[in-house]
């Protein structure tokens, strides 16, 4: 059976807005043209344009949105939870204050919209079921990133850009081959990365 490799990223209500200086990837305007979105791990993300934030708080509906460590063991269970309700295959996650990220394998075709509703609506309603809620009743912000790998090589790279996320609540990774690009042809992406899994929260 074919799947498809998404890396998504998504953030909490209110913490990483358009313009912040860290870096962004709202779809911006690079002369003539549709927008764009700079959303490739390694390479350069849109930042720092003050006007920007000042508008997108403006706009904010509720108080800012952040993840805290007793909230991890919930996310993982309920991405975990989703994965096998829709058979899809997760490979890693990073969670931070601010932000989460997810590299998953899916079937049967769907967009990374598609995916990224599915996860942020069964995280929010077990969120809010388990926690007490935001103000406004919103964990997270309206859209996210989504990039289709079309690589082995790029579903190493992400993993690896995953694992070493700077001070993480909690990450999560199905470990596989180093040299998994040599790996027998007979051995597909998915079988690989299911020979081992680990976990860990650093301290």
């Amino acid at each position: 059976m074919d799947y498809r490799a998404w890396f998504l990223t998504w953030t909490t209500y209110g913490t990483w807005l358009p313009g912040d200086r860290r870096g962004f990837v709202s779809r911006t305007r690079h002369g003539p043209g549709p927008r764009r979105r700079q959303n490739a791990p390694g390479t350069p993300y849109e930042r720092d344009k003050p006007a920007l934030v000042r508008a997108a708080i403006e706009q904010c509906k509720q108080p800012p949105v952040f993840l805290k460590q007793q909230h991890c063991e919930a996310i993982l269970h309920c991405l975990q939870q989703t994965m096998r309700r829709w058979s899809w295959r997760l490979l890693a996650v990073a969670i931070l204050r601010t932000h989460i990220h997810v590299l998953l394998l899916v079937q049967n075709d769907p967009s990374g919209f598609q995916v990224l509703r599915v996860l942020k609506g069964s995280l929010s309603r077990e969120l809010s079921r388990k926690f007490e809620k935001p103000t406004g009743f919103r964990w997270w912000t309206s859209s996210g990133s989504t990039r289709c790998l079309k690589k082995q090589e790029e579903v190493i790279s992400v993993t690896r850009y995953i694992e070493q996320q700077p001070n993480p609540l909690l990450v999560w990774t199905v470990s596989f081959q180093e040299n998994v690009s040599k790996a027998s042809e007979a051995k597909s992406l998915l079988t690989v990365m299911q020979e081992h899994v680990r976990k860990f929260s650093p301290g």
